[in-house]
């Protein structure tokens, strides 16, 4: 695969611009920050004049796990490894929002190898995201539509675009250490944080991108997701403003997904649930993964574009699983 030449180069960094504020949301302006998914190490400032909020930071008393299991391993346990996008074709476009988060990148390292692959639009916030080859990289903030805008107007040089994954957001921010753990640590513009990063966010990029991908043959829009009944059976407190705005999430895929439908469309919407990964964004989680079920970001990477590859039409608005298996129907 060639070399990026300037002229796709110049086009990503188009949305290096900070976003214009009277576009951006309430929670943006007061304060509310944007995160690639699992990933909380980059700039999580805002725009000129916007007080940024902390990023999460883990609890220092939780006990995580050491149990990960290597991609290798689980592939044994779980069956073939994915990796490879065969159903959409070849000569393929495909864009990764949030592919410096620790799924993003899997998943961009994974896409930047498959042959089929022409092209992978790398989108984060910092926009330098370092990698080479077909890769273009560019700026994003779900947090900023006229930034989701320019990213999709970066990607509208090589349309049309097969595959987009959304693989931003966020788990809970607000109090002092981060963390939300219940309601009296409950802060609304963290909350709004939560709803905007992991659910408005998406449903603007849909809004931008779908536009740009092929009203006929497969082509796949998909956003990391969470089960979020899983949360209604622990007996820990908190975790609302996540859980709520997966929830919220989960229902906008459905209603982007009988959009589609309606209009005739065969891009197939659908909520991927990549399970515990171990990266520090989803530390406090991680005691609720099952026994030899959490996961590195490269097995789950490869579990995800087995799905999204195995994807028929029928599965448009379902949520699904790493493995494959369906949490909620499709429409």
């Amino acid at each position: 695969m060639n070399q990026i030449t300037d002229e796709f180069n110049e086009t990503a960094r188009l949305g290096s611009e900070p976003g214009d504020p009277e576009i951006a949301v309430e929670a943006a302006r007061s304060g509310a920050a944007s995160f690639d998914e699992n990933d909380i190490a980059g700039d999580t400032t805002v725009d000129a004049g916007i007080e940024p909020i902390m990023p999460f930071l883990p609890d220092p008393d939780l006990e995580f796990r050491d149990d990960r299991q290597d991609a290798s391993e689980a592939a044994a346990q779980y069956g073939p490894r994915g990796g490879r996008l065969i159903s959409l074709g070849t000569d393929l476009n495909v864009v990764v929002a949030g592919a410096s988060g620790g799924i993003g990148a899997a998943i961009t390292d994974i896409l930047e190898e498959d042959p089929a692959v022409s092209r992978v639009f790398a989108f984060s916030r910092s926009g330098s995201t370092p990698f080479g080859g077909n890769i273009v990289a560019g700026h994003i903030d779900l947090a900023q539509e006229r930034s989701i805008a320019r990213a999709a107007a970066a990607a509208s040089s090589a349309q049309p675009i097969h595959l987009v994954v959304v693989a931003s957001g966020s788990l809970d921010l607000g109090s002092e250490d981060g963390s939300e753990s219940g309601l009296r640590s409950l802060d609304g513009v963290a909350m709004a944080s939560a709803y905007q990063v992991n659910a408005i966010g998406p449903a603007l990029v849909a809004k931008h991108f779908l536009p740009l991908m092929p009203r006929t043959g497969k082509s796949v829009f998909a956003v990391l997701s969470d089960n979020v009944d899983r949360f209604q059976t622990n007996q820990d407190p908190g975790l609302l403003g996540y859980s709520g705005s997966k929830s919220a999430l989960n229902t906008i895929i459905g209603g982007v997904a009988r959009e589609l439908a309606r209009e005739g469309r065969e891009t197939t919407c659908v909520g991927l649930f990549p399970g515990v990964v171990d990266t520090p964004m989803s530390r406090p989680l991680q005691k609720f993964a099952a026994e030899d079920q959490l996961f590195s970001p490269d097995f789950a990477a490869e579990r995800l574009i087995k799905v999204i590859d195995d994807l028929v039409p029928s599965d448009g608005g379902a949520l699904l699983a790493w493995d494959g298996s369906v949490i909620s129907a499709g429409i």
